[in-house]
């Protein structure tokens, strides 16, 4: 499951936006080293990333909430396309909510870390 291009560039926005630019891993090897940091349970200011925080809650929310998990695990299936298409027929939040409760709550994860000021947007 990948983010198409335009979701991806959304969701990167959506963290700049949020004042949180200077949190993003600034490289794959930096950002392996965080994700390792994370599943070894260093504390989460050492393995914080914002653009992670927020993929991983559309992943996590995309397999929790579609009919078959195993679709959206294919590589060349972006959640948030689908999501798009489910929502043209069903209704409820589109792919653009979703990457905007991504964004808040990845820089609500961000405050709670004493990371990012309260003042920060």
């Amino acid at each position: 499951m990948n983010l198409c291009k335009p979701h991806w560039d959304n969701l990167c926005s959506a963290i700049r936006e949020r004042g949180m630019s200077h949190l993003i891993s600034g490289s794959s090897q930096q950002l392996s080293m965080r994700l390792n940091a994370h599943l070894s349970g260093e504390p989460k200011e050492v393995s914080f990333d914002p653009l992670m925080a927020a993929s991983f809650a559309i992943w996590g929310n995309a397999l929790a909430n579609c009919v078959d998990p195993n679709y959206l695990l294919r590589e060349d299936v972006c959640p948030l396309c689908e999501l798009g298409f489910s929502q043209s027929i069903h209704g409820g939040d589109g792919p653009l909510d979703w990457i905007e409760k991504a964004g808040d709550g990845a820089l609500e994860e961000a405050r709670k870390l004493g990371l990012v000021s309260r003042g920060t947007s």
